[in-house]
C-alpha cells in the first residue's frame, strides 16, 4: 500500500461550520488556532501530543464543549448552534481547565503551559521595576523611549490620584512614583523636593541643549540622500532648497521632518543623566504562562516592595481567566520555591559583603573601618577599566573549535577527529584550514541581520561592563546575552556629557547630581529598599555579560550602528577592542558591520529613511 501525500482530513459541511471560527482553515495541513481562551489553546496542543487524532478533529471532539458545563453536545448540529451564541472566547474553556487540573495533579508538568501566553500592560512602574521584570529572558518586552518621549510633562491628578490629563500651565506632577513608606518618612519632603528639582533641570537642560544643537549643526550644511535626474545622490539642504534634486519640495519637506526629530532625539539622549530611576515609565509585556510563572515568584521574592506590589497585580489579573495557567505561583509548591529564591538571595548578599571584608583586609593587613574598606575599594574602582574582558578561551582553541563545528554536520567524521586535523600541519598548509572555514562561514553577509552560523555559538566570554544607568537600561534589552548588575548607587561616580560642559552648564548639572546623592545617603542609611530609585541615570554601575561569539555579532553590530545612543556606542566599541585582543582570528573576520565612527545627530539616517518609508506609502 501506499504512504500518505498528506494528513489533512475531510471535514462536513457541518464540522466546517464549527472549525471555521477557531482554525484559520480547515484543508490545509497548516493552520492557526484564533478566536478560543488561551487556556484552550494550551490544553488542546498539551493533549495533541497524546492523541493520534488531527487538531481539529480532536478539538470537535473533546474541547468543542458547552462553555458553561463543559459537557459534550449531543450532535453538530446543537454545537453550531450553541457556538453562534455563545462568546467563542469561552469554547473549551471548562474542558481545558478540568485538563489542567488533572495534569498537574497526577504529573506535575508545568511544560504544558508553555504553550499558553498573554500579554500585560503595565503602567507607572519605576526603572528598578522595569529592570527587574525585563530581567526575564525567554519573553518580549517594549517599554516607552527616553529618546523619543519626553518624560518632563506634568499630569493633573484629582482627589484620588488618577490622572485627568496633561498640564498645560506648567502646574502639577511630575511623572515620578511616590513610594508610601518613603511618603511616610521625614523624608518625604527631601524626597519630593530633590524629585522636582531634577525633573526642573532635565526641562531646562533639554532646552538649552535642543538651541545649542540647533545653533551648532543647522540643517543647511546637513546632507541627504536624494535623486537628481532620477539618480540617487546626496545634497546639502541648501541644494534641496533651491531646487535642484527630484520633487524638491515634498523633499524639504521630508529632510525638515528628519532634521527635527534627530534634534529631539538628541537633546533628550544629552539630558536624560538626571532623570532619577523613580521615573514612572509604561511596559508592554509578552510571554509564555511557564515564563511568567518563573518571572512572578522571582520578582515576589524581592525585597522592594513596589516590584512585590506589581507582581502580585499582574498575577491577579493574569488568573481571572487562566486560574489553572498561573496558579502555580501561589500554589504550595510556589510559595516553597518563592522562599527557597529569597533565602538563597540572602544568602549571597551575606557572602558577598564577607568578600569585600577579606579584600580590605588583604590590602591593607589588618581589620578595617567601613570609612577606610569604602576608600580602598573606591580607590581599586577608579583605577579600573570601563570594559573588562574576565573568561575566554585561547584564540587558538577557539579558532579551531568554531571552525570544526562549522563543517561538522556536512563531514563523516567525528567533532574531535575534525579539531585535531585542522590542528596538524597538514590542516593548516591546506586549502581548507581553519580560518578559511571561518571566513567561508561569513562569506556574503551584506548586512548584520544576517547572521553567522551557530557554530559560532562555541566560542564563549564573560565581560564586566561599567556604565551608566543609562546604558544598563539600553543594552538589557540583549536578552540572547546573560547580564546580571550590581545594585544601583552612586559609588562608581558618573558621566557627564560633553554638549553640557559646551553650553557651560557642567557646574548646573554636578549641583543636581550631588542633591541626588545626599538624598541617596539619607535613604541608604534610613530607608535602604528605597535608596536605588533616586539615584539619577547619569551614575555609573557596573554588570557583566556572559554570550558566545554568534550573540557577541549581533549585539556589537547593532549596538555600535550609527543610531545608537553615544553611551552605549562607546562601550560597545571597546568591549569589541577587547574581544578583538582576544581572538582576532575569530573576532576580525565574523563582526564586519562593526561602527567605530562618532557622529553629531545619530539619528539623522534613520529619520530620513523612515520619512522616505512614509512618503511611499
Amino acid at each position: 500500500m501506499p504512504g500518505l501525500t498528506k494528513f489533512t482530513e475531510r471535514y462536513t459541511d457541518e464540522e466546517k461550520d464549527v472549525l471555521s471560527a477557531f482554525f484559520s482553515n480547515v484543508d490545509s495541513n497548516v493552520f492557526v488556532l484564533q478566536g478560543m481562551p488561551e487556556v484552550t489553546k494550551a490544553a488542546l496542543v498539551a493533549r495533541y501530543s497524546r492523541s493520534e487524532m488531527s487538531m481539529r478533529r480532536l478539538f470537535l471532539k473533546e474541547f468543542a464543549t458547552d462553555p458553561e458545563t463543559g459537557s459534550y453536545y449531543s450532535d453538530i448540529h446543537e454545537a453550531i448552534d450553541a457556538i453562534k451564541r455563545a462568546n467563542s472566547f469561552s469554547i473549551g474553556g471548562k474542558r481545558a481547565n478540568a485538563f489542567f487540573k488533572r495534569v498537574f495533579a497526577e504529573y506535575g508538568d508545568d511544560s504544558v503551559i508553555d504553550n499558553a501566553g498573554a500579554h500585560i500592560a503595565i503602567d507607572g512602574v519605576d526603572q528598578l521595576e522595569a529592570k527587574y521584570i525585563e530581567d526575564g529572558r525567554l519573553a518580549g518586552y517594549i517599554e516607552k523611549s527616553t529618546r523619543y518621549v519626553d518624560f518632563t510633562s506634568k499630569y493633573k491628578l484629582d482627589n484620588e490620584g488618577y490622572i485627568i490629563g496633561k498640564s498645560k500651565d506648567g502646574t502639577g506632577s511630575y511623572p515620578y512614583k511616590e513610594y508610601e513608606l518613603v511618603m511616610q518618612s521625614p523624608l518625604s519632603g527631601e524626597y519630593t523636593q530633590t524629585m522636582d528639582l531634577l525633573f526642573d533641570s532635565v526641562k531646562r537642560l533639554r532646552a538649552d541643549l535642543e538651541k545649542y544643537l540647533l545653533d551648532s549643526m543647522p540643517i543647511e550644511e546637513e546632507v541627504f540622500s536624494v535623486k537628481v535626474n532620477g539618480v540617487p545622490q546626496s545634497a546639502k539642504f541648501s541644494a534641496i532648497q533651491a531646487g535642484e534634486v527630484d520633487d524638491a519640495e515634498n523633499e524639504e519637506k521630508r529632510a525638515r521632518s528628519a532634521y527635527k526629530s534627530s534634534i529631539k532625539a538628541k537633546s533628550l539622549d544629552l539630558a536624560r543623566g538626571l532623570l532619577p530611576a523613580s521615573t514612572m515609565t509604561n511596559l508592554g509585556w509578552y510571554a509564555s504562562f511557564r515564563s511568567f510563572d518563573h518571572s512572578l515568584k522571582k520578582m515576589l521574592s524581592l525585597d522592594y516592595p513596589p516590584i512585590i506590589q506589581t507582581a502580585t497585580q499582574c498575577y491577579n489579573e493574569l488568573r481571572k481567566d487562566n486560574e489553572y495557567l498561573i496558579g502555580g505561583v501561589m500554589s504550595q509548591h510556589g510559595m516553597e520555591e518563592i522562599k527557597f529564591m529569597r533565602e538563597q538571595r540572602l544568602l549571597m548578599e551575606k557572602l558577598g559583603q564577607e568578600i569585600d571584608m577579606l579584600y580590605a583586609r588583604k590590602a591593607d593587613g589588618s581589620r578595617l573601618s567601613e570609612e577606610n574598606k569604602a576608600r580602598i575599594l573606591r580607590r581599586q574602582r577608579d583605577a579600573e577599566r570601563d570594559v573588562e574582558l574576565v573568561s575566554y578561551e585561547g584564540d587558538e582553541k577557539s579558532l579551531y573549535t568554531v571552525a570544526a563545528a562549522s563543517v561538522y554536520p556536512y563531514s563523516s567524521l567525528p567533532l574531535k577527529r575534525i579539531i585535531s586535523l585542522l590542528r596538524s600541519d597538514a590542516g593548516k598548509s591546506s586549502d581548507v584550514n581553519a580560518e578559511a572555514i571561518i571566513s567561508a562561514s561569513v562569506q556574503g553577509r551584506t548586512n548584520r541581520r544576517q547572521k553567522p552560523p551557530r557554530s559560532f555559538e562555541n566560542a564563549n566570554y564573560i565581560e564586566e561592563w561599567r556604565g551608566n544607568f543609562g546604558i544598563f537600561r539600553d543594552l538589557q534589552r540583549n536578552r540572547f546575552a546573560l547580564q546580571v548588575r550590581k545594585e544601583l548607587g552612586i559609588d562608581e561616580g558618573y558621566t557627564i556629557p560633553a554638549e553640557i560642559y559646551r553650553i557651560n552648564a557642567e557646574d548646573f548639572y554636578k549641583d543636581k547630581i550631588e542633591a541626588a546623592a545626599s538624598l541617596y545617603r539619607d535613604m541608604k542609611s534610613r530607608l535602604p529598599q528605597f535608596a536605588q530609585s533616586v539615584v539619577p541615570f547619569a551614575y555609573k554601575l557596573r554588570w557583566y555579560a556572559s554570550f558566545d561569539l554568534r550573540e557577541a555579532v549581533w549585539m556589537h553590530e547593532l549596538r555600535t550602528s550609527r543610531q545608537g545612543h553615544p553611551d552605549y556606542r562607546k562601550l560597545m566599541q571597546e568591549s569589541f577592542y577587547e574581544l578583538s585582543y582576544a581572538n582576532p582570528s575569530l573576532v576580525g573576520s565574523s563582526m564586519k558591520f562593526i561602527d567605530l565612527n562618532s557622529y553629531g545627530l545619530e539619528r539623522l539616517d534613520a529619520e530620513k529613511r523612515k520619512e522616505g518609508k512614509l512618503s511611499r506609502l
